[in-house]
C-alpha cells in the first residue's frame, strides 16, 4: 500500500546506496531561503531525466515526520550547515506521484477524486481527534488540522 502522508525514506535510501549518487542536498537550504521570503509555492523544474524524482525523494527523506533520516544526510553537504537539523524529519509531508494517479483513472475529475480519497485515508488515521467540518473534503480537512493542531503541510509533487 502506498503512503502519501509522511512517507518513509526508503526511495532515497535506495538511491544513496547507488555508487553514482550525486550530492544535491544543498538544494534544501536554497528552498528554505526561498520559503522564508513568503514564497509558499516552489517549483523545481528540470528537463526530462535530470533527477526530479531523486530530488523529490531527497526532500521527502529530509522533511517527513514518517522516518528518521539522520544517517542518510550525515555525510552530505547539507550536514555542514548550522541549521541543517532544524527541519530534519520535523514536518508533515504529502507526496503525490501524479503519474501514478493519472494511470489509475480515465479522466482528470476521477483522478482528483481518487487522489483526495487516498490522501484523506492516510491523514485521518493520524489525526483521529480533530473535529472535522467535512472529513470527505481534503482541503477542508487540512484547514481543520491546521486550525486545531497548528500543523502545516509540505506538498511534494512528482511528474507534473
Amino acid at each position: 500500500m502506498r503512503r502519501y502522508f509522511n512517507p518513509d525514506n526508503m526511495d532515497f535510501s535506495i538511491i544513496r546506496k547507488n555508487q553514482n549518487y550525486v550530492d544535491k542536498s544543498l538544494l534544501i537550504p536554497t528552498i528554505e531561503d526561498i520559503a522564508k521570503k513568503d514564497n509558499h509555492f516552489i517549483c523545481v523544474a528540470k528537463p526530462r531525466r535530470f533527477g526530479k524524482s531523486t530530488d523529490a525523494y531527497m526532500l521527502i527523506a529530509y522533511y517527513s515526520k514518517g522516518c528518521d533520516s539522520s544517517s542518510l544526510f550525515a555525510d552530505l553537504k547539507i550536514s555542514h550547515k548550522s541549521d541543517y537539523k532544524m527541519h530534519l524529519n520535523q514536518d508533515n509531508v504529502i507526496y503525490l506521484d501524479m503519474q501514478y494517479f493519472y494511470d489509475k483513472k480515465e479522466n482528470a475529475f476521477d483522478m482528483i477524486d481518487f487522489l483526495s480519497k487516498a490522501v484523506l485515508r492516510d491523514i485521518l488515521k493520524e489525526y483521529e481527534d480533530v473535529d472535522y467540518l467535512d472529513n470527505t473534503d481534503l482541503s477542508i480537512t487540512l484547514d481543520d488540522i491546521y486550525d486545531q493542531c497548528n500543523q502545516q503541510f509540505i506538498f511534494i509533487f512528482d511528474e507534473l
